[in-house]
């Protein structure tokens, strides 16, 4: 309507300049006869031509403006028609389709993340076919002591909540590094254990030869416990080896474990070696899969009670709803990468 309103006011001022125009062109004309039959001095003729002149002048570009909005104007109003056309074409729609979106849709644009944590924002523009960029409508109200009181309220909550996450987080960081250091530390005793014991196995193997001379009936333990390190050896030949066996692990790593047994092989192959020689690889993996899926799953709630993202947003305006849901998720994973998968 407003549109309407103001090309109708284009269009009355268009015809009042060309109007005038028009009639300065006949006072133009009658003033150079005027001048040539002698009853119009010469400079008062040139004073007024001048003056004529240059409103014609003022007119034509005023006229040529007020045209280019007009036609601005009528194009916009073609554009919403279409649109308009568009939007009852699929006004009983069951299922939102990538056909039916890319009708819509002219393009997106994604903004550079802002903050960090459960704070980091990324502003998305969606531009509509023949509309242009669709801002989504904000009712803005002044709270009320009571609202006021309750969204300081929630704020503290959520700060409570990612100050625990934060802990948390830094708990677990510290046992892992306190189970690699442990790990390595295993590993080298378990090594010069390992030597110890081939050394001692020698040894004893070379006094059961002698002894062996002297009676045949003596022969080697076929297994043996070592108490420094705690492991079982098996006899082997005449080497005692020690007797590892894998754990039977039957749960998924899933994503979250995928991407930081990557991580773990180029940029912690100690880590990495560690845990596969103890053969605890994939039961880690695994937790710590459980654990991001769990976390991530938290966080995409949190964010939507602080969002108002809800079920009836979903019914009411689907486009909106699928758009607050992938930003919400982009957030989250990034979250759950940073605090537990890349670190």
């Amino acid at each position: 309507m407003k549109d309407i309103a103001v090309s109708e006011t284009v269009k009355n001022r268009i015809e009042r300049n060309q109007k005038r125009v028009h009639e300065l062109d006949m006072l133009i004309r009658k003033i150079y006869e005027d001048n040539v039959i002698g009853r119009l001095p010469d400079r008062l003729f040139q004073s007024m031509l001048t003056d004529y002149e240059n409103e014609q002048n003022e007119l034509n570009k005023i006229i040529e403006t007020d045209t280019a909005d007009m036609q601005r104007i009528i194009g916009g109003q073609n554009n919403v028609e279409r649109f308009l056309k568009l939007v009852k074409k699929y006004e009983n729609i069951t299922e939102l389709t990538p056909a039916m979106i890319n009708e819509f849709i002219d393009k997106i644009l994604v903004h550079e993340p802002q903050g960090k944590g459960a704070d980091r924002t990324t502003e998305v523009e969606i531009y509509l076919n023949y509309v242009g960029q669709f801002q989504v409508p904000v009712e803005q109200h002044e709270p009320t002591e009571e609202e006021r009181i309750a969204a300081e309220k929630e704020a503290e909550r959520l700060r409570r909540k990612r100050e625990s996450n934060r802990k948390y987080m830094k708990k677990i960081r510290e046992k892992s590094k306190e189970f690699a250091e442990h790990e390595r530390i295993a590993e080298e005793k378990s090594s010069d254990s390992n030597v110890c014991v081939e050394q001692n196995v020698t040894s004893k193997s070379n006094r059961q030869k002698v002894k062996g001379e002297k009676n045949s009936m003596t022969e080697l333990k076929s297994r043996i416990h070592d108490k420094s390190n705690g492991l079982d050896y098996v006899l082997v030949g005449d080497y005692y080896v020690p007797d590892l066996k894998l754990p039977e692990e039957h749960r998924p790593i899933g994503m979250w474990g995928r991407l930081h047994r990557t991580y773990l092989e180029q940029y912690r192959p100690t880590r990495f070696s560690a845990l596969c020689l103890s053969g605890e690889l994939h039961t880690y993996l695994a937790d710590l899969d459980e654990q991001a899926t769990e976390r991530c799953s938290l966080i995409i709630e949190q964010m939507k009670q602080a969002e108002g993202v809800t079920e009836t947003m979903k019914a009411d305006n689907q486009m909106l709803w699928v758009q607050s849901m992938n930003s919400i998720r982009n957030r989250a994973e990034e979250i759950i990468r940073q605090e537990m998968i890349y670190c």
